[in-house]
């Protein structure tokens, strides 16, 4: 007779809500300082280490790791990047389009990051 398993296999188990959110912050910090010197060299390069950030925090921590990481995003890209610097401001339309599709794909991102992992979840449940 065949043991029953109780746990599901390392592999698809998922990492703690606390460890999610810390790589989460930590993947965006890294993204902040890459994002400033993209800055320096590419206007609007700042959005490629930033988005980076929210896959990597859709992949690993999945959709509320990537929507935090996306919010802070879009606050940083304010403060930072977008005039006048240092005070969160009221956006221009001409600001405000990127910053709109960002968060669209991010979502888009962290939609299609927590759908993938519900099938390999699924899957693996099948197998088993």
């Amino acid at each position: 007779m065949p043991e029953e398993r109780t746990t599901p296999p390392p592999d698809t188990e998922a990492p703690g809500p606390i460890r999610r959110y810390v790589v989460g912050v930590a993947a965006f910090g890294v993204a902040l300082a890459l994002a400033f010197w993209l800055e320096a060299h590419l206007p609007r390069g700042g959005f490629a280490a930033l988005a980076a950030a929210v896959r990597g925090a859709a992949w690993y921590g999945g959709v509320g790791a990537a929507i935090f990481v996306s919010a802070a995003s879009v606050l940083a890209v304010d403060y930072y990047f977008i005039h006048p610097r240092g005070e969160l401001s009221g956006m221009l339309a001409i600001e405000l389009a990127p910053l709109a599709i960002f968060v669209a794909l991010s979502a888009l991102v962290a939609a299609s990051s927590e759908s993938l992992r519900r099938e390999r979840r699924d899957a693996a449940a099948r197998a088993a």
